[in-house]
């Protein structure tokens, strides 16, 4: 089989002689010339971003390029969404005081490795394909390495469960399959995971929560998993973002999920199967009023059931987005819901809700998406509906609604979708 071009670009960095001896007279030498590769290797620089890279201006005052204080030598590359495309010379390999390369957002068709003594490597969304390889593993300071938005394949490395420093892994948004190795789940100080959207199959552990006792955010939805939602994670106090939508995960969620979690700002459980349909599935509410910094909830299609808890009305006020539809939820829309301050996006489309809609919608002014189609909501639209001046998708269709259509929705001036057809919820089933 051939060798993927990601790795044989690696190899290169790893075999590549240096240009120069240790000699302290040419090392600052060693470090221009190994950029001067680097620049060589660039097929499009439309922003100019290279432009100082020449013989007559200083190293440290070239664009993108920081040096160290004491040695004078390259210790970071900073050249993110400069719009570049090209391959990324070996050469680099060179720069022996490299500490963090920030190249995310170009056009780079390679990527490369053996840097003993680099911290970060950001190389998300570029054009690397093939694999990545194993002897990333012997980067044993990195603590920042980041690959998504590629074209990356195969599986990740055990050895990538190595590099006992790292803080953040992030290889989202790739084409990466297999099961998660174990010893990723050892890194015991990782802060960030990002596996979102690849096509990973087996389950979480049960017990990441505990495994991973730094973790503070993790995204790793649109995967293949199955399994039950890990309990643990009520153990993760540090955790501000949980993201983990479209992975085939069964409840229940533990009612004190959020009992720890006073810095979540993010939860995002959207389209597993966590519910049961039945009362009690949103039990674990109540404990995220805890969650006082709480901006996002997105609980849609879990097949959750029984009434909306009060408790909803006591979340945050900081809350951003409440993302309910798609279950099956009955009841009265909680009049509390005007709580919210500060909603942007209200949904609770598509499930069973009866009663009228609640006339204190109005106070949630900063309201821009309100949709409650689908349901079996009565009575009239209320007149209320006109103080939400901010909005601009307005959906209240498929459902049980009689009445006229209220004047004051002329003040809805920025509305730019608006459904209130009067057919009744079974009408559509």
């Amino acid at each position: 089989m051939e060798t993927t071009s990601f790795i044989r670009m690696i190899l290169m960095l790893s075999l590549t002689p240096s240009l120069y001896t240790a000699d302290s007279t040419f090392r600052n030498q060693t470090d221009q010339m190994s950029l001067f590769a680097f620049k060589d290797s660039i097929t499009e620089d439309p922003l100019g971003a290279l432009s100082s890279w020449n013989n007559s201006i200083n190293l440290y005052r070239w664009h993108g390029v920081k040096c160290g204080r004491r040695h004078q030598r390259v210790v970071e590359l900073d050249l993110r969404s400069q719009k570049l495309a090209g391959s990324i010379s070996p050469f680099i390999g060179n720069l022996n005081f490299f500490r963090s390369i920030y190249l995310q957002d170009n056009r780079f068709q390679a990527a490369f490795g053996s840097l003993s003594k680099l911290t970060s490597l950001y190389l998300f969304s570029n054009n690397l394909h093939g694999t990545i390889p194993p002897f990333l593993g012997n980067l044993s300071l990195i603590q920042l390495l980041s690959l998504g938005q590629n074209n990356l394949e195969g599986t990740i490395p055990e050895s990538i469960g190595y590099l006992t420093n790292l803080l953040l892994f992030g290889i989202g948004q790739n084409k990466i399959s297999g099961t998660v190795p174990p010893s990723l789940y050892n890194i015991s100080a990782l802060e960030g995971l990002y596996l979102l959207n690849n096509q990973f199959t087996g389950s979480l552990p049960s017990d990441i929560g505990i495994m991973l006792p730094n973790l503070r955010r993790i995204s790793v939805g649109g995967n293949q998993f199955t399994g039950r939602f890990p309990a643990s994670f009520s153990n993760a106090s540090g955790m501000t973002i949980l993201v983990i939508p479209r992975s085939g995960l069964f409840g229940p969620v533990p009612v004190d999920l959020g009992r720890r979690m006073n810095d979540l700002s993010t939860l995002n459980l959207g389209f597993n199967n966590l519910g049961t349909g039945v009362a009690g599935d949103l039990s674990f509410v109540d404990s995220l009023t805890n969650c006082t910094k709480l901006e996002v909830l997105a609980l849609v299609s879990n097949g959750f059931g029984g009434v909306l808890p009060n408790s909803i009305t006591n979340l945050s006020t900081q809350l951003r987005s409440l993302a309910l539809g798609r279950n099956q939820f009955v009841g009265n829309i909680p009049a509390g819901i005007s709580n919210l301050v500060n909603l942007l996006q209200l949904g609770l489309e598509s499930n069973r809700l009866s009663g009228s809609i609640p006339f204190n919608i109005g106070m949630l002014q900063n309201l821009q998406r309100l949709s409650l189609r689908g349901n079996r909501l009565s009575g009239s639209i209320p007149e209320s509906i006109g103080n939400l001046t901010q909005i601009f998708e307005l959906y209240l269709h498929y459902n049980n609604l009689t009445g006229s259509i209220p004047r004051s929705l002329e003040n809805l001036t920025g509305l730019q979708n608006l459904s209130v057809s009067q057919q009744p919820w079974w009408f559509f089933t």
